[in-house]
């Protein structure tokens, strides 16, 4: 409508390449607020991932209990030092 009123004739070929313009337009930014969050998801990811990797070594991190093992299905065995079997 502006570029009408601005003196300029209106033919198909314009109203169509117009168009075209916005409907190449569109799609990008309709992507562009899930490209924004995908960014802000990961660089709150990478600040995590590197305060982990930049954190000190823990002295003990897992208690070892003496005489636990683990049985045939896998699971962990805890046996007192009163219990034989």
């Amino acid at each position: 409508m502006t570029y009408s009123l601005s003196g300029h004739e209106l033919s198909p070929a314009i109203i169509f390449s117009a168009l075209q313009a916005f409907s190449n337009i569109r799609a990008p930014l309709l992507i562009l607020p899930l490209a924004l969050q995908a960014l802000s998801d990961a660089y709150v990811g990478l600040g995590r991932i590197s305060k982990v990797m930049l954190a000190g070594e823990i002295d003990n991190p897992v208690p070892v209990r003496n005489g636990a093992e683990f049985g045939e299905s896998g699971c962990l065995i805890i046996r007192s030092a009163s219990d034989p079997n």
